[in-house]
C-alpha cells in the first residue's frame, strides 16, 4: 500500500499525471477506504493546478519531491511574491475613457496576474463596458458628483481585498513587468517598507531640438510648433518663454533649446520663427533672417528656418534613433519644510536613477501601498480633494518609521500636467489650498487663523465657481479642527496574528475559526497577520474555513506600532512576547510558557483553550485576565450520524517529534501488538491523517518513523490531507485513538500533554468512540461526554484496542439509542455556548474569569 502511495506523490511530482492516476486507480483496486482514494485525488487537483502568476509558485510541495533534496538544512527561503498576494488597482477616473482604453490593456498584459481592478468614476461618464472587456475581476462605482482624487481613492480602498493597494492614474500605461518589481521590492527581507513607487517616465520619447543663431527680433511660435502632436508636453532647455507660454525667445547667445514629443506617424513639429513686434503672422513685415535646426545632442544640421516660414520634424530612423526618455518621477524627495519634489524630474535617465533604494516620499500617479496603511488610517485626507495628498501620506509613513522604497525597474509611462493644463486658474486654486493644508497638518503652520486666512486668499475669481463650491461643501463644518480627525475610520479592524500558519496545525486552525467568526460581525474587518509568507486561500482549503472575508498581511517585521494601527489585536503565537498597543488586545494559549513578563500579563486578556491550559497558567503567572474559549468556534456537528461505521480506527494529528507530540509512531507499535496478540481481528484498519511540514526535520523525521513501523496494508498514512479529508474519515471511523500524553510526566512537563484536544472533540461530535490518554485537556472532555476509554500506558492501549470487536456489535445493535447521540448533544451544546461567550468576551473591554462546560 504505502509504496504505490509513495509511487504516486513521485509521479505527480515529477509531473506525469498520467503515472499518478494509474496508480491511484492500482490503490482503489485494493479496496482500501473510499476516504484515501478521495484524499489522493485531492491532492491531485490541488498539485496540479496552474501557476496564479508568471514565475511565482516553486515546484509542487510534495514530501517525495522534498525528500529526495533535503540534507540537514531547512528549505531555502521563499520571497513573498512566491505566494501571489492580492493587488487592488485603484484608477480615480474623471471622464477618463479616452485614457483607460491605452492604460487597460497595459494591465491586462502584466506578468503579474493576480490583481483585481477598482474603477471609481468620479465624472459623468459610464466606463464599466470599457472595463468589463479588458479584466473578469473588476469593482466599478459610479460616484456621480465628482468627490476628488483622494475621498476617490479611500472609497475605491473601501472596497478593495487586496494585500497590496496600487493606487494608478487613468493616463498612464505599465511597463508588462510594472506590477511585479514593485512586489518584488517592497517584498524583499530587509526593506522594511510600507510603499513602493516605480520609475515614471514621461508618456512619450522626446526629441531635442536647437535653434542657433536666432534673430534677437524674434521668437518661436511654440503653439504652433507642437499643433500637430496628440501629445504637448515640452521642456524649454535654453531661451525665454511668453507669459501666456506660446512663445519662446532666444537666450543672450541667440539660442533656443527645447524637448519635444517624438512625433508619431502622420505627426510632425512645426517650427515657425515670427517677428518679435506683432502676433500676426501676415502683417506683411519683410525683417529677413534664418536660423539653423539641429537634431539631438550631437547638433547635427537638419535645415535653417527662415522668418515667417515654417520647418518640419516628421518621424523618420534617425528622428527615431535619436530620441531618448526623460523621467516625470524617480521616487520624491522631502525638503526641510516637508515639502516633497520629484526625484528626477525633466532629467534624462542616469545611474543614480536605476538603483533600488529608499526615498522620502512617492507620487500618487503610481505607488503600490501595503494595506497596512488601511488599516491605520484613510489613505488620504479627503479634504485635500486633488493634490498633496501623497506628500501628507508619505509624510505620516516617515513619522511611522516605515520606509518607501523607490523600485527603478518597474517603469511606468504617464502623461503629467500638458502646457494647456498646468498654471491653469483651477490648478493654482487647488495647489495653494492643498498646500496650506498640508504644512497646517504638518505643523510648519501652526497658527490655525493663518492657515484659515491662507486658503481663504487662495480664492480666484479664475478659478471654476462649481469647483470652489464643491470643495467648500467637502470642508467639515468646525474647519480646520475637523480635519485631523477625518484621518480615522469608522470601521473596526482586527488582527490576529501568528507567526506560523503554514504549519496548519490545530492552533491554527482555532486562531482561523476565530478570525473567520469576526468577519461574519458587521462593522468588523478582519486580517491574518504574519513576518513570514503564507497563502490564505490555500489555509482556507486546508481546513475548510470560510476566510472570503478575512483578508493576509504580511510585513518583514511586526512590533508593538504595528499592532497599535488595529482597533483589536489578537495574539496567537505560541510563546510570543509582543506588546501590543491595541484598543484591545488578548492573547489565544495553546498552552503558557512558565514565565511572562508582568506587562504582557497586564496589557492581555488571554483566551486559554482548555481548563488544563487555565489552571497552568494560573500556577506560572498567578492572577491575570482570562477566559476559557475552547477551540470549537468552527465546528459544524451534524445533527443525525446514520453512516454505517466502518471497521476503522482514525488517529489524526501533525506529525513532528517536538513539542507535544501526537505520538502516532506508538499507536501504530500498539496496534501491530494488538493484532499480533490476536485481540484485534484481521478485517480493522488504522488510518492516521496529519500533515507533514516538510520545512522541519523534526516533522519529516517523524512521519519516515511511522512509515517504517508499517508491518502490513492495514495500516495507511494521509500526510497533509486537507479538513474534508479529515471530516470524511471520522465519519467512517467506528474508533478514534489519541496519543499525545503518553510517557510524560505531567507535573514535570505539562506542556508536553494534549491541551485541548480538537480532534477528540471531532471525533466525539462524529460519533467515534475514543481512546485519550488520561492526561491534560483531551481527559476532561471524555470525562463529560461520559463516552470511551482512558488509558494509561501502551499496554493498556493495547486492551483498548482488545475491546473493538464486542463494541462494533454492541453498537450496531444501539445505533440509535440515547446513548450514542449523547455525545452529538454535548458536542452541539457546548459549540454553541462557546460561540455566545467568545461574541461577549470580545465585545467588552475588560471581561472578568469565564468558562464553560464542554
Amino acid at each position: 500500500m504505502n509504496h504505490l502511495i509513495k509511487r504516486f506523490y513521485e509521479d505527480l511530482s515529477s509531473g506525469n499525471r498520467a503515472g499518478a492516476e494509474e496508480v491511484a486507480l492500482q490503490i482503489k483496486a485494493l479496496e482500501v477506504p473510499e476516504v484515501l482514494v478521495e484524499s489522493l485525488h485531492f491532492v491531485m487537483g490541488t498539485l496540479i493546478q496552474g501557476d496564479q502568476c508568471r514565475d511565482s509558485y516553486p515546484p509542487p510541495n510534495s514530501y517525495y519531491n522534498k525528500k529526495i533534496a533535503r540534507g540537514v538544512n531547512e528549505k531555502a527561503p521563499v520571497t513573498r511574491i512566491e505566494t501571489c498576494p492580492l493587488v487592488s488597482i485603484i484608477i480615480v477616473s474623471y471622464n477618463s475613457s479616452q485614457n483607460l482604453r491605452e492604460l487597460l490593456p497595459s494591465i491586462k498584459s502584466q506578468t503579474y496576474t493576480e490583481y483585481e481592478i477598482i474603477l471609481v468614476e468620479n465624472g459623468s461618464e459610464d466606463n464599466e463596458s470599457l472595463l468589463a472587456e479588458a479584466v473578469d475581476n473588476y469593482v466599478y462605482i459610479q460616484v456621480g458628483d465628482n468627490v476628488g482624487y483622494a475621498e476617490g481613492n479611500n472609497i475605491g480602498a473601501s472596497r478593495s481585498r487586496g494585500e497590496y493597494l496600487l493606487l494608478l492614474n487613468p493616463d498612464t500605461r505599465l511597463g508588462e513587468d510594472a506590477i511585479k518589481e514593485m512586489l518584488r521590492g517592497i517584498s524583499h527581507e530587509s526593506s522594511h517598507a510600507l510603499a513602493a513607487c516605480p520609475k515614471i517616465y514621461f508618456y512619450r520619447e522626446f526629441i531635442r531640438v536647437w535653434i542657433k543663431n536666432s534673430p534677437g527680433d524674434c521668437r518661436l511660435d511654440l503653439e504652433a510648433a507642437v499643433n500637430k502632436l496628440e501629445y504637448r508636453k515640452i521642456f524649454i532647455r535654453n531661451g525665454t518663454s511668453s507669459p501666456c507660454g506660446r512663445y519662446v525667445w532666444p537666450d543672450e547667445q541667440n539660442c533656443i533649446c527645447i524637448d519635444f514629443p517624438s512625433p508619431e506617424e502622420r505627426e510632425s513639429i512645426s517650427l515657425e520663427i515670427l517677428p518679435l513686434e506683432s502676433d500676426d503672422k501676415a502683417t506683411g513685415n519683410q525683417i529677413t533672417g534664418k536660423a539653423e535646426v539641429y537634431i539631438g545632442d550631437n547638433l547635427e544640421a537638419k535645415g535653417l528656418i527662415e522668418i515667417g516660414r515654417q520647418f518640419e520634424i516628421t518621424r523618420t530612423s534617425q528622428v527615431k534613433s535619436m530620441s531618448r526618455r526623460i523621467i516625470n518621477n524617480a521616487g520624491s524627495g522631502m525638503d526641510k519644510m516637508g515639502m516633497a519634489f520629484d526625484r528626477g524630474f525633466s532629467d534624462e535617465d542616469r545611474p543614480e536613477y536605476s538603483t533600488l533604494t529608499h526615498v522620502d516620499a512617492f507620487c500618487g500617479c503610481c505607488v503600490l501601498i501595503h494595506r497596512l496603511a488601511w488599516v491605520a488610517r484613510q489613505l488620504f485626507c479627503p479634504y485635500f480633494f486633488a493634490y498633496f495628498e501623497d506628500t501628507e501620506l508619505s509624510y505620516w509613513m516617515k513619522l511611522h518609521h516605515y520606509q518607501i522604497l523607490y523600485c527603478p525597474t518597474s517603469i511606468v509611462y504617464h502623461r503629467h500636467s500638458e502646457t494647456t493644463q498646468e498654471s491653469s486658474p483651477n490648478w493654482a486654486y487647488l495647489v495653494g489650498r492643498s498646500r496650506t493644508l498640508y504644512q497646517w497638518m504638518t505643523g510648519s503652520i501652526v497658527d490655525t487663523s493663518y492657515a484659515q486666512e491662507l486658503i481663504n486668499k487662495q480664492l480666484s475669481d479664475k478659478a471654476s465657481p462649481h469647483l470652489i463650491e464643491k470643495i467648500q461643501s467637502l470642508y467639515p463644518t468646525d474647519g480646520l479642527a475637523g480635519l485631523k480627525r477625518s484621518q480615522k475610520r469608522e470601521t473596526i479592524t482586527v488582527a490576529v496574528y501568528n507567526s506560523y500558519w503554514t504549519t496548519m496545525g490545530g492552533g491554527e486552525k482555532h486562531a482561523l475559526d476565530i478570525a473567520s467568526r469576526i468577519s461574519e460581525w458587521e462593522g468588523h474587518e478582519v486580517y491574518l497577520l504574519s513576518e513570514h509568507p503564507f497563502d490564505i486561500k490555500k489555509l482556507a482549503q486546508y481546513f475548510a474555513i470560510d476566510l472570503g472575508k478575512c483578508i493576509s498581511l504580511q510585513l518583514n517585521e511586526i512590533n508593538s506600532l504595528t499592532t497599535g494601527f488595529f482597533d483589536i489585536f489578537i495574539n496567537s503565537t505560541y510563546c510570543s512576547l509582543l506588546l501590543p498597543r491595541a484598543l484591545r488586545n488578548y492573547y489565544i494559549v495553546s498552552f503558557p510558557t512558565r514565565t511572562m513578563p508582568e506587562e504582557l500579563i497586564a496589557a492581555y486578556t488571554f483566551l486559554h483553550n482548555s481548563n488544563f491550559t487555565h489552571e497552568w497558567a494560573t500556577r506560572y503567572w498567578g492572577t491575570h485576565s482570562a477566559t476559557v474559549v475552547y477551540p470549537v468556534l468552527g465546528c459544524e456537528v451534524e445533527t443525525t450520524q446514520a453512516m454505517k461505521k466502518q471497521k476503522v480506527i482514525a488517529s489524526v494529528g501533525r506529525f513532528n517529534f517536538h513539542g507535544h507530540c501526537k505520538n502516532q509512531h506508538l499507536i501504530i507499535k500498539a496496534y501491530n501488538l494488538a493484532k499480533q496478540r490476536g485481540g484485534l481481528g484481521s478485517e480493522w484498519k488504522l488510518i492516521v491523517a496529519g500533515s507533514v511540514d516538510n520545512s522541519i526535520l523534526s516533522s519529516v523525521n517523524h512521519y519516515e518513523e511511522c512509515q517504517k513501523l508499517i508491518e502490513d496494508e492495514t495500516v495507511v498514512l494521509i500526510p497533509n490531507a486537507d479538513r474534508n479529508t479529515i471530516l470524511r474519515l471520522y465519519s467512517n471511523a467506528f474508533a478514534y485513538v489519541h496519543g499525545t500524553g503518553l510517557g510524560i510526566d505531567v507535573e514535570a512537563n505539562p506542556e508536553l500533554c494534549e491541551h485541548f484536544g480538537i480532534s477528540v472533540f471531532d471525533a466525539l461530535a462524529n460519533n467515534c468512540i475514543p481512546f485519550v490518554h488520561n492526561s491534560g485537556g483531551a481527559k476532561d472532555i471524555l470525562s463529560q461526554a461520559s463516552r470511551g476509554m482512558l488509558y494509561n500506558n501502551i499496554d493498556e492501549l493495547i486492551m483498548c484496542f482488545a475491546t473493538l470487536d464486542s463494541l462494533y456489535e454492541q453498537q450496531a445493535l444501539e445505533r440509535h439509542g440515547s446513548s450514542l447521540t449523547k455525545s452529538i448533544e454535548m458536542a452541539q451544546q457546548a459549540v454553541k455556548d462557546n460561540r455566545a461567550l467568545f461574541r461577549k468576551v470580545i465585545s467588552q473591554t475588560d471581561p472578568s474569569t469565564q468558562s464553560i462546560s464542554v
